[in-house]
């Protein structure tokens, strides 16, 4: 391995034999630090052995190699005392509510000078809209062959084209007669993600030559500046689906470009050139003749101004699942939650008996609220929840209603309910459901199964409230919407769908703030789903209560339209995702953390030698056709051990002849294994395989004989 840097020095250490290895290590790290421009405490080590006996007089070397130190020890006669081999920073789980703030945000990025991707073959998926209308002429003065279909109907391409094209554009420019009408916005989503769910399937039949790129075109689907006055939230259903596309189709390179709501013809040579460029973008917005990309940037907003709370007592709050409200406890130095409440106003949490729903009830009742309505479909499902009612009841006046709030007729029933109990000053939007399953799997029941209580509860939510002087409407949203992730495309959406709702209400001048939080620690759905442990391997590390209770303040004050509350560890998370080293939206905290992301990989199998033959294929993002030149016995050894690695089960216990099925392997396994397999032994193939090659025989068959 290449030595990037090192240092050597002579030293005297004068300590009794009693406690030299302790005053050694601790030299060590004295010497590293001014070596080092890394400042994180907490490191780890591959190894670490003491060997000769001390010796007064010293020699120290550290070498860096990528991102790890070793530090060897030596004394007069050149004999070794002491080896730290593989010495790294370990990444530290932030403590204070601010090191979890992020602010997902759009920077001004000028296109790098690139050869031209020489154009050529493009599927236009566009529905007249007019935008493309005015690009099309840039196509036509450079001959650039393209063939325009409508998005509703694609089967036109099975009967008449060969399927040879590299890249496909697809405009979703969606307009309704009505802003918030629920039918119209539900119709139109439901179309659109018919579409795309086609367009994928054709992609995935068609053997293409080359992987085409996706570009999905908006218009006015962000808010970058002062000059986004209106926003397009219904262009929430593509910029949702692109995230979790480029994890379960990486090879399609998907990106989004948003355009100005009233569309600039500046702006179609911008996109020509972005598109000719072949950039490593995917999330990209144009306004005028300037171009804006995708970054998490740690803290608040940089237009606002940063208050920090002042300090003074606080009481209890939920902290256990089994639980939730935590006894009383004596009162102790805290956060001071600033935001106005309105001792005689009424407070509505949507999702009001669930995890969320009731810590955030207990919050709002210790900064003074005295009336709340906590609102679910379906009451109080159990004696738990029942006694942490009954406690919030001892302290304030809980109504309970039952309101399917995805409907718009129990939505003003629910709403009339609350009129006569009183005026409506604040709103907390936490509904939800997580239904899992990849892309390949889904249709319009379970999309309409997750939009429901998230995305179009909401615009009921947003119709029966215009006309009321609230002061606040929080919405609960999920960092999945901004880093998407395998396995959850509908989830991924009805966040994104809240996401840009946030700034379409500002718009307005209604008041509203999104938070993209990370998973919670003991309650919420992560929980639920019993996917924390998981989660923190992959990186994703949960948020506890208090700290969760503390940064929900910071935005309200700060009058934030949208934060991301999260904690990456990037070295696991990559090595979880190989695809997200290539997301430049993580590109600020790759340098916070000081990564090197050309170091994360995962170690090949001992099986794997170097003299193994590499098959060179072309490029594809379908069936078999990268896959190694291993023998046989070589991909039955790597499936078994991937499989068990993947089931948490010894080596041993995997039958080659049993469908994988048997042993609880499910799409999103599959999909794990997909990425395990491209990112270790180059072996490519698509997860969805697996519905008909169920076992490791059958599958290693395939891989072998190239069926």
């Amino acid at each position: 391995m290449k030595v990037e840097n090192s240092f050597i020095s002579d030293f005297t250490l004068d300590v009794n034999d009693f406690d030299y290895k302790q005053k050694l290590l601790s030299f060590c790290f004295y010497e590293l630090k001014k070596f080092s421009d890394e400042n994180i405490s907490i490191r780890t080590s591959e190894k670490i052995q003491f060997y000769s006996k001390y010796d007064k007089n010293l020699k120290i070397k550290i070498e860096k190699i990528y991102n790890k130190y070793n530090i060897n020890i030596t004394n007069k006669e050149n004999e070794k005392v002491l080896d730290i081999l593989g010495l790294k920073n370990s990444y530290i789980v932030p403590d204070s509510p601010e090191d979890w703030i992020y602010h997902f945000s759009y920077v001004e990025k000028n296109l790098s000078l690139k050869k031209d991707s020489n154009l050529s073959n493009i599927l236009v998926l566009d529905d007249n809209t007019g935008i493309f209308s005015n690009f099309s002429l840039i196509f036509d003065e450079r001959k650039i062959c393209y063939v325009t279909v409508p998005k509703n109907d694609l089967e036109i391409l099975d009967k008449n084209f060969i399927p040879k094209f590299d890249t496909i554009l697809y405009f979703s420019i969606l307009e309704i007669k009505k802003e918030t009408d629920l039918d119209e916005i539900k119709n139109k989503c439901e179309q659109e993600y018919k579409n795309i769910l086609k367009l994928l399937k054709y992609i995935e039949k068609n053997d293409f030559e080359k992987s085409p790129r996706l570009y999905f075109i908006t218009n006015g689907a962000k808010k970058v500046s002062d000059i986004d006055t209106e926003i397009n939230y219904l262009n929430s259903i593509v910029h949702g689906f692109n995230k979790v596309i480029n994890y379960e189709y990486p090879k399609l390179n998907a990106t989004t470009i948003d355009l100005s709501y009233n569309y600039k013809p500046v702006e179609s040579m911008l996109l020509f050139e972005e598109i000719n460029s072949n950039s490593d973008e995917n999330d990209i917005v144009i306004r005028n003749d300037n171009r804006y990309v995708s970054r998490f940037i740690k803290g608040l907003s940089k237009k606002e101004n940063y208050l920090k709370p002042e300090q003074e007592e606080n009481t209890s709050f939920f902290s256990k699942i089994n639980s939730f409200l935590s006894p009383k406890k004596e009162k102790k130095s805290e956060f001071k939650y600033n935001f106005k409440i309105d001792s005689e106003g009424i407070y509505l949490i949507t999702g009001g008996l669930g995890g969320l729903g009731l810590v955030f009830a207990d919050f709002l009742i210790e900064k003074g609220a005295k009336k709340l309505v906590l609102t679910n479909r379906s009451g109080i499902k159990n004696d738990e929840i029942k006694e942490i009612v009954t406690k919030l009841k001892n302290k304030a006046d809980i109504h309970i209603i039952t309101s399917d709030i995805s409907n718009k007729n129990d939505t003003k029933l629910l709403f009339q309910k609350i009129k006569e109990l009183g005026i409506l000053k604040g709103v907390i939007h936490s509904a939800g459901i997580l239904d899992e399953g990849i892309i390949n799997e889904q249709n319009i029941e379970k999309f309409n199964k997750v939009m429901n209580p998230k995305a179009y509860a909401l615009i009921n939510l947003h119709n029966e409230t215009l006309n009321l002087n609230i002061d606040f409407f929080i919405n609960f949203s999920s960092l999945k919407s901004q880093i998407g992730l395998h396995g959850h495309p509908n989830y991924s959406i009805a966040n994104s769908f809240l996401d840009i709702f946030s700034f379409y209400r500002r718009s307005k001048n209604l008041p509203s703030f999104n938070i993209n939080w990370c998973p919670w620690k003991e309650i919420g759905l992560a929980v639920k789903y019993d996917d924390i442990g998981i989660l923190e391997k992959q990186g994703i590390y949960p948020i506890n209560p208090k700290q969760a209770l503390a940064v929900i303040d910071k935005v309200i004050i700060n009058d934030i339209p949208d934060i991301s509350i999260f904690s990456l560890d990037l070295t696991k998370f990559f090595k979880s995702y190989p695809i997200a080293k290539k997301i430049k939206l993580f590109e600020n905290i790759i340098k916070e953390q000081k990564i090197d992301i050309n170091t994360i990989i995962t170690k090949n199998s001992n099986i794997i030698t170097n003299k193994i033959e590499k098959k060179q294929t072309k490029d594809t993002i379908y069936d078999k056709k990268e896959t190694n030149s291993f023998s046989e016995s070589e991909l039955t050894e790597i499936l078994k051990k991937e499989v068990a690695l993947i089931l948490k089960m010894p080596t041993s216990k995997i039958d080659e002849k049993t469908p994988l099925v048997n042993y609880g392997f499910d799409s999103l396994m599959a999909i794990e294994l997909s990425n395990n397999l491209e990112d270790k032994y180059q072996i490519i193939f698509n997860p969805i395989i697996l519905k008909e090659k169920n076992s490791i025989e059958l599958l290693c068959d395939f891989f072998v004989n190239n069926k």
